[in-house]
């Protein structure tokens, strides 16, 4: 099994070999996660989790399953998965995102933070409705199938 890299090249949304990660965007408890591009030099996420931790097949099922799951909800403030690559033996399994550029929430707060702004009522109000609009969409899907 190969592990990813800068320049390897991977199957995506649009099929075989279509994907080329170009940047590494960081890492943690939950995996790697790298941007990479297709021949229009459109962005797109890619997650490789970090799955040892499952105990047993079961375990990683459920987790595939949920992430496939994932992949059906359609919704402004969720990132859409758009490609789940799990039975590739070169690689390790991972997941294709849509790429949403303009850095964390975390980084956002902290430039405000150093330019000795504060966000305003509005701001945190709009920030916190769509995110009710988002758990909203994954809680019908996971609830009801919709």
């Amino acid at each position: 099994m190969i592990f990813p890299t800068i320049g390897t090249v991977l199957h995506g949304p649009d099929g075989p070999g279509t994907l080329r990660l170009v940047e590494f965007k960081g890492g943690g408890s939950f995996g790697v996660v790298y941007r990479a591009v297709d021949s229009s030099d459109a962005s797109y996420t890619v997650k490789f989790p970090q799955v040892t931790g499952v105990s047993d097949e079961a375990e990683l099922r459920a987790f595939y399953n949920e992430v496939r799951a994932s992949a059906e909800i359609r919704h402004p403030n969720v990132v859409a998965v758009l490609h789940v690559n799990v039975g590739a033996t070169e690689f390790p399994p991972y997941i294709v995102m849509e790429y949403v550029g303009g850095g964390t929430l975390k980084s956002c707060l902290d430039k405000l933070r150093a330019e000795g702004e504060m966000v305003d009522a509005a701001h945190v109000k709009a920030w916190a409705e769509a995110l009710i609009d988002a758990i909203a969409a994954v809680t019908r899907r996971c609830c009801t199938g919709t």
